[in-house]
């Protein structure tokens, strides 16, 4: 990975510490900085935690997407995120490598000779797209905490996929141990094997009652300010903006496959979805300067 090359096609920023707010601080008085928000997962007031301003790609830099690795677009997104004094552009660049040197993403024409096509995110070992996100942040949460001499608790609640993905990540990965809660019956039998087959350092735990009630059980550990810190806890869920942000990866990598295969910048993406994290993450990408012409929600 060339990191000098990789930096000439950063967008400016504001201030070299991002920042993050909640969503119910409308005014964005109480600003955190990023290893806060790793670590709390919830913001204080129950909302959710975004950044406070989302730099802008130029047009120059997304052309040049097109011949880059996906550990490499990985690289160039997250670095505007995470300030270069806690997280050095190498450190940075061997979290990106280990995520994903392993994992690709097979573009398929739906129909022949068509340009309808599908980009399967099916290829990380859990066999569901939440491996992208969960792969970097467990690594982001295991070198922060290392660097810190702390330990954390992460407790994800799930219907299935995403504790899968949760506990491939962490699996083995120190100064962590994660907890799934998932409802004893409703996930699949293929799903609660691969969950109960994981051990060492991440747990799974079937709860009488369906994915709301774990959720609800969840954040209410999260939110309960003596147990949070007894235990250190925090969330894997995609209430955390890290299990957002790396979502907005294979968005640029993708387009930036489709642009060079049909030459053109009039690129949809219809986005299967469930509580519409996954099409957020397209749209602050968007937001970031991905020219993607219209989103559709499946």
């Amino acid at each position: 990975m060339d990191i000098n090359k990789l930096r000439k096609l950063l967008p400016a920023r504001s201030s070299d510490e991002p920042f993050f707010v909640s969503t119910r601080d409308s005014k964005g008085k109480e600003k955190y900085h990023w290893d806060t928000v790793l670590e709390m997962g919830l913001a204080p007031d129950y909302g959710l935690f975004m950044p406070c301003c989302l730099p802008k790609f130029s047009d120059a830099a997304i052309n040049a997407l097109s011949d880059l690795s996906y550990p490499e677009v990985a690289w160039i997104v997250m670095r505007n995120f995470l300030p270069e004094k806690d997280i050095p552009d190498n450190v940075l660049a061997e979290m990106c490598e280990g995520a994903y040197s392993e994992i690709t993403i097979p573009i398929e024409e739906a129909i022949d000779d068509s340009n309808i096509v599908i980009a399967r995110l099916d290829d990380g070992p859990s066999g569901s797209f939440k491996d992208f996100a969960a792969r970097f942040l467990a690594r982001l949460m295991s070198y922060y905490l290392s660097s810190k001499k702390k330990h954390a608790t992460i407790i994800v609640a799930t219907s299935g996929d995403t504790g899968t993905a949760i506990q491939t990540a962490f699996h083995g990965l120190p100064n962590t141990n994660v907890l799934v809660l998932y409802p004893a019956d409703g996930v699949s039998p293929i799903q609660e094997k691969q969950m109960l087959s994981v051990s060492g350092n991440v747990r799974a735990i079937p709860v009488d009652g369906n994915f709301d009630d774990c959720q609800r059980l969840a954040k209410s550990l999260l939110n309960d300010s003596k147990v949070r810190e007894q235990f250190n806890l925090t969330s894997a869920n995609s209430i955390s903006i890290w299990r957002l942000l790396p979502q907005t990866i294979y968005y640029y990598y993708i387009w930036a496959k489709l642009n060079k295969r049909f030459k053109t910048r009039n690129i949809i993406f219809s986005v299967p979805s469930g509580n519409l994290g996954n099409l957020t993450a397209g749209l602050i990408a968007k937001r970031m300067g991905l020219p993607v012409k219209v989103f559709i929600a499946g």
